[in-house]
């Protein structure tokens, strides 16, 4: 821009000078007069710069360098106290959870005979901020399909901070392997909730079925026991709502033998219970254990009845508990089979 104006000046200096002259070369030559010489002069002028235009490049637009812009990357945040049910199942109501304490029975890994019948039993703790009711159940999440019901009621209200004793009804597969089923509760609205983290994760039985090291399986006609009246749990009908019996090991191969049992009653009421275990044998006049009736005096909710009996010779039959008093109910019947290996021959000396 500077080199187009200083040549416009010197330029426009020429067509003065040769203005300034101009009549002296119209007299002597008959030439152009000096407004025709200044006229010239400017369109040359104007052309040379439009030359010079053209030829100069042009200069480029400068476009900013944009600054490159940050991906920000946006990770679901779990909402805390509302979980989801494995499997992508319903989300239970916020303050539901409960927390695993024991196996009351069938630790993991009791090894089954094909068939084997058997009840598990978890003794769970309410970590939530509601009470537990009879309306609540366990229920099958997913895992083995082992025979147990859909659903099992609780057996009483079980505050927080508070604990219960679930058991459920289970069959050994027919198939050897290793087997787990996977269990969740379920409130009274059908929500599912389980163990921490975010109440989702099931507790579960894990049992291994084998043919020859196996416990075995119950006689396939084991005696069935008379039921007793029929009780709906929770219905506060009647003074004892819930009678359950549990074994730690339904078979044995050793004896003599002694079992463990677990009698649970559920009363709405106080009340003075009158119960004994009894036990009933599949095989004609074989030998059953026979326990003495016990009474006590019992506080309203759920009760833990315990007992050891020792078997020192074979048995195969079953066990229940049967309350007497203040009402006639029997529990459910228990199977339990007890082998008795035949001593090794000696050599005579």
């Amino acid at each position: 821009m500077k080199k187009i104006t200083v040549l416009l000046i010197i330029l426009l200096a020429l067509a003065v000078m040769l203005g300034g002259c101009g009549s002296k070369a119209k007299d002597d030559t008959g030439s152009k007069d000096s407004a025709t010489v200044l006229t010239e002069a400017a369109v040359t002028a104007e052309a040379i710069m439009r030359t010079m235009a053209a030829s100069s490049p042009t200069p480029k637009p400068v476009t900013p360098t944009p600054s490159a812009t940050p991906t920000v990357v946006t990770s679901p945040t779990a909402l805390p106290g509302v979980p989801t049910e494995p499997g992508g199942g319903p989300a239970p109501a916020v303050g539901e959870s409960a927390e695993f304490v024991s196996d009351v029975t069938i630790p993991d890994g009791t090894v089954f005979a094909p068939g084997a019948t058997f009840i598990k039993t978890w003794r769970l703790k309410n970590n939530g901020a509601t009470t537990w009711t009879p309306s609540y159940t366990a229920v099958f999440s997913n895992g083995d399909d082992l025979k147990a019901p859909a659903s099992i009621a609780l057996p009483s209200s079980v505050p927080p901070g508070g604990t219960v004793d679930i058991s459920v009804p289970m069959v050994a597969p027919l198939i050897e392997g290793t087997y787990t089923s996977n269990f969740l509760l379920a409130n009274a609205s059908g929500q599912r909730f389980g163990l921490p983290p975010n109440a989702a994760q099931p507790f579960y039985v894990v049992i291994v079925v084998n043919k020859t090291e196996g416990t075995p399986a119950a006689s396939p006609t084991p005696a069935t026991p008379t039921v007793g009246p029929s009780v709906t749990p929770g219905t506060g009908g009647n003074i004892v709502s819930w009678v359950f019996l549990s074994v730690d090991n339904a078979s044995a191969n050793t004896c003599p033998h002694t079992y463990v049992f677990t009698g649970q009653v559920t009363l709405e009421n106080p009340t003075t219970l009158t119960y004994r275990l009894e036990f009933l044998s599949n095989t004609a006049g074989g030998a059953v254990p026979v326990l003495e009736p016990v009474t006590v005096p019992l506080a309203p909710g759920q009760q833990v009845l315990n007992f050891q009996v020792n078997f020192s010779s074979a048995f195969n039959g079953v066990a229940r508990l049967h309350v007497s008093a203040p009402e006639d109910i029997y529990s459910n019947p228990v199977n339990l089979v007890l082998t008795c290996p035949t001593p090794a021959a000696y050599p005579t000396p």
